[in-house]
């Protein structure tokens, strides 16, 4: 019996596959690189001319992204020429071989889409991985009608003393 690492590292007996998860809510469109339709826990991934690229990792941002190619007119990218997503959409890119069981297959990335690119027939879509929301150095403050500081505290930038009533003004 083959697994997956020994597949993966042959040279002459790597035949890899790979699944495509985009969601978004509720909505889900999966796609597979290889022939046929492919079952994987029990959904389907449909066959699709879809590639990427090596998933890139900088070394600043501590982050990986990968950008993948689909036709232009897929029904999956065609909603987003134009427009703006209103809600994040999800990817997870999942790896196997051919001849390997589903339980063998292993989990390459999962990201968000970060930017949608419509070069000729083809749309690229760039996904940056869920660990650079982990890394990002700066705190998310959401933008709120009143003030998220305490009053007087150190970052709320009221002094006391300027704040405070005069007698016999």
């Amino acid at each position: 019996m083959t697994t997956y690492d020994t597949n993966e590292s042959s040279v002459q007996d790597s035949v890899p596959y790979e699944l495509y998860k985009f969601s978004r809510g509720t909505e889900e469109w999966r796609f597979t690189s290889t022939e046929g339709t492919l079952a994987y826990l029990g959904q389907d991934y449909l066959v699709e001319i879809i590639s990427r690229e090596a998933i890139a990792s900088t070394a600043e941002s501590q982050s990986n992204s990968v950008v993948v190619t689909l036709p232009r007119d897929n029904a999956f990218v065609a909603q987003f020429i134009g427009a703006v997503a209103p809600t994040p959409v999800a990817l997870t890119i999942f790896r196997n071989q051919r001849g390997n069981t589903p339980l063998e297959t292993v989990t390459i990335f999962i990201g968000q889409v970060s930017n949608i690119e419509v070069d000729g027939s083809t749309v690229k879509v760039t996904c940056t991985s869920l660990e650079s929301e982990f890394t990002n150095p700066l705190g998310h403050i959401h933008v709120q009608l009143t003030c998220p500081w305490m009053l007087y505290d150190s970052q709320c930038g009221v002094a006391n003393a300027l704040a405070a009533v005069r007698e016999g003004a």
